[in-house]
């Protein structure tokens, strides 16, 4: 019941923002020592058992990458209205704590 912790840590809006400013339209390209490699064996509908390999490129687009980090739920200004809206928040309760809050009142109690 903890999951809705992590919204409240801003830097999760701000990596997600990255994610999506980075790969989004990106495309990528493997070497030949980048590719995935799979052997196995295979039955055929006839019953026969047969070796087959197959290579091919886990990572070909940056959509790739923002759909594993689930960063394409909102737009990149959303989330930089979220960031802007922590900054807010948070330098108004300093605000607050500076301007109410007196030391040395607490240290004459």
């Amino acid at each position: 019941w903890f999951s809705w912790v992590f919204y409240l840590n801003f830097v999760f809006y701000g990596l997600k923002a990255a994610i999506l400013n980075q790969f989004s339209d990106v495309e990528f390209y493997c070497k030949a020592d980048q590719l995935v490699v799979f052997s196995g064996e295979v039955i055929c509908p006839d019953g026969e058992r047969i070796l087959a390999s197959s290579s091919f490129c886990p990572i070909t687009n940056g959509d790739v990458i923002i759909s594993r980090y689930e960063a394409d739920d909102m737009a990149i200004w959303q989330y930089a209205l979220i960031i802007l809206a922590f900054i807010v928040f948070f330098r108004a309760l300093v605000y607050f704590a500076l301007r109410f809050v007196n030391p040395r009142e607490r240290e004459l109690n």
